[in-house]
């Protein structure tokens, strides 16, 4: 079928990059991805993601437009060992209350190792006839004529001095946390890129171990996050345990506000002895561990508003980790560059139905719908991180509105219906617009002192109806 549009680049392979050019290859005649890194043929860590080592999943919504995109490719990953539970009923979670309730749901996530989705997606989408995927390609700098972003300058990563000059109709940066497409941008005289950090000095440490047979839980992942209202090590401590692909469990012990888990084997079972549920010790205690100990300390928030530079850029493109990086610990990443690769779709669809032979303008009206579906993550992640004693670049809500969202949140302690709709909110298939309709905030009000002693929230008084 004939393509609208000539060449497109996308700079970064990772899973954002890798999703951004299969939304591309159904309008581009040709579409070249260049990651910094080198592939191996084996299926592990690599530089380029510095997450790569600790706990991933993908959310009931990404999982959904992986299906979409890539048809086939959720049996693909679970036949090669990934993991797919329901997110309520198979997951034991510690909430403000104490243990969420758990009962069967339609909220499926996948538990799978970074590398292994990686490579899946990565061979289904350099099988694409129009799509060549060039490692050991290192992004120097973009190229500008005729007033827009026209291609990139590359050399690769062995040091060697064979620069070349990739031209494109269109570039997308998928390079992640350490994209320079902001000094790049700065330097063609477009401005500086408003940048939101918010911090709450979260850091975690994760190793794997062989998984036990037979399965000796009745859960398939346990999650003890930090309870802020706490006064013991649970406050600012937490951890999650649970199988992945390979035969492997992973734990990863988190901690935020600067009190983060140790690299050290005596360090790393302290820290998880500290947690109020004895489970992921224990598990420690008896388990085989592979390999060592990995700890991450990247969790800042970090949001680089391209959408609203003075001069916009043509034929430019910001995605991914590279404009909206979210603390990892709430496991949104992925699914978020899924959601980032369908509104490209989307863009590029509406502006071809819309009659354009070309695509002058079209870069930084896509730019704008890229960043909007980060808005409910980024509000869900800071909003979370603001509570935290410390947190740099965010306010904590007024205590009016956090008494009465903790109230809302303690309502799941008996009522499954709150619990649904919280951990659609965590999946991102819903929003938290329902907290605030009149039946909702009737059942809170009527029950004020209850969910408040639920909560361990300090007492107040409810709002007016």
């Amino acid at each position: 079928m004939q393509k609208k549009f000539g060449n497109a680049v996308v700079i970064g392979g990772s899973v954002g990059g890798l999703l951004a050019a299969r939304a591309l290859s159904e309008h581009f005649s040709k579409v070249t991805i260049l990651e910094r890194d080198r592939f191996g043929e084996q299926v592990g860590p690599r530089a380029g993601v510095p997450q790569g080592a600790h706990i991933h999943a993908v959310l009931t919504r990404g999982r959904d437009l992986l299906e979409e995109m890539l048809p086939g490719i959720v049996d693909e990953v679970i036949g090669d060992g990934a993991i797919m539970i329901d997110h309520i009923n198979d997951r034991k979670r510690l909430a403000s209350y104490g243990w969420q309730p758990r009962f069967p749901s339609e909220l499926r996530m996948l538990l799978v190792s970074r590398p292994l989705l990686e490579s899946h997606i990565r061979r289904r989408v350099g099988a694409l006839e129009n799509v060549s995927i060039e490692d050991g390609s290192w992004v120097q700098n973009l190229t500008e004529k005729d007033g827009r972003i026209s291609g990139v300058v590359v050399t690769p990563t062995d040091d060697s001095d064979d620069e070349r000059v990739i031209e494109a109709d269109l570039v997308v940066d998928a390079s992640g946390r350490s994209s320079n497409a902001h000094e790049w941008l700065e330097e063609l005289g477009y401005g500086k890129v408003t940048e939101m950090l918010v911090d709450a000095k979260w850091g975690y440490a994760s190793r794997f171990f062989e998984t036990p047979e037979p399965w000796p839980y009745d859960w398939r992942l346990i999650n003890m996050w930090p309870q802020i209202r706490r006064e013991d090590a649970q406050k600012t401590r937490g951890g999650v345990l649970c199988p992945q692909d390979g035969g492997r469990c992973i734990v990863t012990l988190v901690g935020n506000a600067g009190d983060t888990p140790p690299r050290d084997e005596a360090g790393f079972l302290a820290f998880a002895e500290s947690l109020i549920s004895p489970e992921i010790a224990q598990f420690i205690r008896t388990a085989k561990p592979i390999g060592p100990i990995s700890v991450s300390r990247s969790t800042v928030n970090k949001w680089r508003r391209y959408d609203q530079l003075e001069r916009k850029p043509e034929g430019f493109i910001v995605i991914g980790d590279a404009v909206a990086a979210f603390n990892p610990v709430y496991g949104q990443g992925m699914s978020c560059a899924a959601l980032e690769a369908q509104a490209l779709h989307k863009a590029l669809a509406d502006w071809e139905a819309g009659g354009a032979t070309d695509l002058k303008g079209f870069a930084p009206a896509a730019q704008v719908r890229v960043v909007a579906t980060g808005t409910f993550p980024w509000g869900a992640s800071t909003g979370a991180d603001s509570l935290v004693e410390g947190c740099e670049g965010a306010a904590p809500p007024p205590a009016e509105a956090r008494a009465y969202v903790e109230r809302v949140v303690a309502l799941g302690a008996t009522e499954n219906e709150f619990v649904l709709k919280f951990e659609e909110m965590a999946n991102l298939v819903r929003d938290n617009q329902w907290m605030f309709d009149p039946e909702v905030k009737k059942a809170v009000i009527d029950q004020w002192d209850r969910l408040g002693a639920l909560a361990k929230a300090p007492a107040s008084a409810p709002p007016p109806l």
